[in-house]
């Protein structure tokens, strides 16, 4: 599946500056930090991957 041409402008006009301040933001922060970053939304995905599977199990 694609998105059309309307739709990727749509979505561009309305994320894209979540996206750029989202970025600026990132910017901002130190190695260390990004580091901590990371491993938060490393873990946090892996917990949501299991319940995932938990809930395919589980229907």
């Amino acid at each position: 599946m694609h998105l059309t041409e309307q739709a990727e402008e749509t979505v561009a006009r309305l994320w894209g500056p979540i996206a750029d301040d989202a970025r600026a933001e990132l910017r901002r922060l130190t190695s260390a930090e990004l580091t901590v970053v990371r491993r938060f939304l490393s873990l946090a995905l892996a917990n949501q991957l299991r319940h995932a599977e938990r809930l395919r199990d589980t229907h």
